[in-house]
């Protein structure tokens, strides 16, 4: 296990062996439940995306029809911003 994560290293060769690893998607093992950090990941990455889904499209259907009902007063519309053009 030392050999396989170079903790038989210097720090520097230790964060590149990490760095590969990583890039060839091998996470590590989970201490918690022993299964590989990228299984566990993938179990869990269906109903993040759904629940992330759901979220925006609420946010459309709420936030659109919001805004564009919305009239800016005259004091809002003389105010400048940010965004405005000098």
């Amino acid at each position: 296990m030392r050999v396989h994560y170079c903790l038989d290293r210097g720090v520097v060769h230790q964060y590149g062996c990490w760095l590969g690893h990583v890039v060839h998607g091998d996470l590590g093992e989970s201490y918690r439940s022993q299964r590989a950090v990228t299984a566990i990941i993938a179990d869990r990455i269906g109903p993040t995306a759904e629940l992330a889904l759901a979220a925006i499209v609420l946010q459309l259907l709420i936030g659109v029809p919001l805004a564009s009902s919305r009239r800016p007063t005259r004091a809002v519309a003389r105010t400048p911003s940010p965004a405005s053009p000098a």
